[in-house]
C-alpha cells in the first residue's frame, strides 16, 4: 500500500516508490533489494524507510535541496559533537531519472516526532542540547574557511 499523495502545497516533487526504487537500482544496486516501505512527508523532504536499519531521504522542493547538499557536507563534521544520534548520510544520491536534486541514505533513527510533542516537554531537553553541544556556534562558521554558513 502506497501512502497517499502530499498535500503540502510547496512539494513541488513526489517521489513515488516507482521513483525510489529506479534511483537506487542505478545509484546503489546493491540496496535496490532491501524492503521500500513508510513514506512520511515534512515540510523540506520526503523520507522513505528501507528496510530495517535505513531511510532515504529526498528534498520535494527546489529551495531545501541545497539544505540536502549541506547536511551531506556537515553532518559527517559536527554529528560527533552532538549527544544524541543524527542521520549522517551514509551513501549520497544523484539527480536522475527526472529527479532533479541530490538525495541521501541515512540510518533509520527511531524516536518520536518532535513536532508531535507537547511544547513543555521539550523545553528541558531542548536546553540541554543546545548548552551540551554550543549549537548556536555551530552555525557561524565553516570550519577553516572563515565563511558564513547561510542559514534559513
Amino acid at each position: 500500500m502506497t501512502a497517499p499523495s502530499p498535500r503540502h502545497p510547496k512539494i513541488e516533487i513526489d517521489v513515488t516508490a516507482d521513483l525510489a526504487r529506479a534511483l537506487l537500482a542505478e545509484q546503489h544496486p546493491d540496496l535496490a533489494r532491501l524492503r521500500l516501505h513508510g513514506r512520511t512527508f515534512g515540510w523540506d523532504n520526503l523520507t522513505w524507510r528501507l528496510g530495517d536499519h535505513l531511510a532515504l531521504r529526498f528534498p520535494v522542493r527546489e529551495m531545501s535541496a541545497l539544505l540536502v547538499e549541506h547536511e551531506q557536507r556537515w553532518l559527517p563534521v559536527i554529528a560527533p559533537r552532538l549527544p544524541v544520534p543524527v542521520p549522517v548520510p551514509v551513501r549520497d544520491g544523484a539527480p536522475g531519472l527526472g529527479y532533479p536534486w541530490v538525495w541521501s541514505v541515512v540510518p533509520w533513527l527511531g524516536g518520536e516526532v518532535v513536532a508531535a510533542t507537547e511544547p513543555s516537554t521539550r523545553t528541558p531537553w531542548a536546553d540541554e542540547l543546545a548548552g551540551r553541544t554550543r549549537l548556536t556556534r555551530l552555525g557561524r562558521s565553516r570550519p577553516g574557511s572563515g565563511a558564513r554558513v547561510t542559514q534559513r
